[in-house]
């Protein structure tokens, strides 16, 4: 995904369900240029949607508002199976998962689109791991070169 900075238009509650809740759960926040992220840790979606489960989201906001998203996001089996009629034992078994929750994905927002990454090729547990990789993928696809700044 690559967002132009210069002509990125805002990501708004409306455009996808599962964008996390701009505020909620903050774990930290940096800046680089004009650009200031936030990492958010189990934060709600902001359209107030249960089916999919943010464990981890790092935004990129510019002049007040988010312009890109970086998430690592499960599907929330109990949630599902409710809103489709469908068992969840039956879900759990379709996603081989022990769980509540489906394998974690690793997805891109901006006002372009939805991009779906896959599986993260680390543990979703280390904290550190995560916040790197989601960076690196926010850093790139707004191709900042700054370094961040803990604010």
């Amino acid at each position: 995904m690559y967002v132009d900075i210069n002509s990125a238009q805002p990501l708004e509650k409306h455009d996808f369900p599962s964008l996390p809740l701009p505020g909620a759960n903050v774990r930290r926040r940096w800046k680089a240029g004009e650009v200031e992220f936030v990492l958010q840790k189990d934060a709600p979606s902001w359209s107030g949607d249960d089916i999919t489960c943010l464990l981890y989201a790092l935004s990129a906001w510019l002049d007040g508002a988010p312009i890109a998203v970086c998430t690592i996001e499960a599907l929330d089996l109990r949630s599902l199976s409710s809103s489709l009629g469908v068992s969840e034992k039956e879900l759990k078994r379709e996603h081989g998962v022990h769980g509540h929750l489906a394998s974690p994905q690793v997805a891109g927002y901006s006002k372009e689109g939805r991009e779906e990454l896959g599986a993260p090729g680390f543990n979703v547990a280390d904290e550190e791991a995560v916040t790197s990789f989601l960076q690196e993928y926010l850093l790139d696809s707004l191709d900042i070169v700054d370094e961040l700044v803990v604010l």
